[in-house]
């Protein structure tokens, strides 16, 4: 009868075979060993989102939007961004505009401390979830006017990557957007209040 030392070595020996799958030093020792197939490259039933959108350019001497964060990494409410630039010859004062998107038809104004320079840019940040994850947004003067629009956009991911216009009119889905030296800072407030 084997003492429980020998039962010990007897296991360990089994277990360490059968871990290196009856396999000895040239790999094979005349016993196969079966493998598990290797799983294929995940592929997704849904459709990719196109990766540039045509738009005309924005008009010569006008407010226009630069970019827009449908689907941030982080799905706070505060992770959605709109960018807008001041391409005027003066300043303007975005207080009591609209940031109004197409799919929900939720709208917010914009809060900000001071008029925008000309040139300068503009970061509104909502405070509630204003877009969906495929969506037109809209900014609209304080007289209601439409003073520049994206096209239809979708973004799904929820990653770093947002839509950004191009110069030359084109939206395009990004990553590593940077932004230029002169931004200021504003928030996107959904509850109404005096302008």
């Amino acid at each position: 009868m084997a003492g429980p030392g020998l039962r010990g070595r007897v296991c360990a020996a089994l277990i360490g075979i059968l871990a290196t799958g009856c396999s000895g030093p040239d790999g094979h020792d005349g016993v196969p060993v079966p493998t598990a197939p290797r799983p294929g490259p995940l592929t997704s039933t849904a459709p990719s989102p196109p990766t540039t959108v045509p738009a005309t350019p924005p008009a010569p001497g006008a407010v226009y939007l630069a970019a827009v964060e449908l689907a941030p990494e982080d799905p706070y409410p505060g992770g959605q961004i709109v960018l807008i630039v001041n391409g005027t010859g003066g300043s303007v004062d975005p207080r009591c505009w609209t940031v109004r998107s197409q799919a929900s038809g939720r709208s917010a104004r914009v809060l900000v401390d001071k008029p925008l320079a000309r040139g300068a840019y503009l970061r509104l940040l909502p405070e509630v979830v204003l877009f969906d994850s495929e969506d037109a947004v809209s900014l609209l003067d304080a007289g209601g006017h439409v003073l520049d629009r994206t096209p239809v956009l979708a973004d799904r991911a929820g990653d770093d990557r947002l839509w950004s216009r191009e110069a030359t009119g084109p939206w395009a889905f990004v990553r590593g957007f940077h932004l230029p030296d002169q931004v200021a800072d504003g928030r996107l407030v959904a509850a109404p209040g005096p302008c």
